[in-house]
């Protein structure tokens, strides 16, 4: 990725699809909507959750990924589900 403080759009790119494919994994093998914090998307791709979060951000406003929030009984967050959307799908198999 760019260096600190500065991104370049390339990486944005990377970044964005690395998350929108990580959620489609994740549904894929577990048969429902991604419920991954920040901190663990951000872990697994290899960014800082601020990244994260603007990832899920552009895919969300992109139509590419819904995002549901999700709270415990007494009324605590949870991280969102995620899924990827069907012209989330349709984007992935466009480029791979």
């Amino acid at each position: 990725m760019a260096g600190h403080g500065r991104t370049s759009w390339d990486d944005v790119a990377v970044v964005t699809v690395s998350i929108l494919r990580l959620v489609a994994r994740y549904e894929k093998q577990n048969g429902e909507p991604a419920s991954l914090s920040r901190r663990e998307m951000a872990k697994v791709v290899g960014v800082s959750e601020y990244r994260v979060h603007a990832a899920i951000r552009r895919l969300v406003g992109s139509g590419l990924v819904n995002s549901e929030a999700r709270y415990r009984d007494d009324g605590g967050r949870l991280a969102n589900a995620l899924s990827v959307t069907d012209a989330g799908k349709a984007f992935l198999v466009g480029i791979e």
